[in-house]
C-alpha cells in the first residue's frame, strides 16, 4: 500500500479580523473559523498522549488571542 506524503506544516498563522489564516510550507493558504481553531488547540493542550505539544499549543493560542483582541 502506498504511503501518503506528509501533511504540510503550518508556517504562519494569524487572525485577520474575520478568519484565522493558516499558511503552510507548501504555499497553500486556508481560512478557518477562529473558535474552531482555538477549540482544536485547546484539545491539543489537554491531550495527555502528546505532552510535547502542550507548549506549542499554548503559544499558538496566546498569539491568536492577541490578534483577536486587536480587532475586537
Amino acid at each position: 500500500m502506498a504511503r501518503r506524503p506528509p501533511k504540510a506544516q503550518i508556517v504562519r498563522e494569524y487572525y485577520n479580523g474575520k478568519f484565522v489564516i493558516q499558511v503552510r510550507d507548501d504555499g497553500t493558504v486556508t481560512e478557518k473559523n477562529y473558535n474552531n481553531v482555538i477549540q482544536g488547540l485547546n484539545g491539543l493542550y489537554k491531550n495527555p498522549k502528546f505532552p510535547e505539544m502542550r507548549d506549542d499549543a499554548q503559544d499558538r493560542m496566546y498569539r491568536l488571542a492577541m490578534d483577536y483582541y486587536r480587532y475586537h
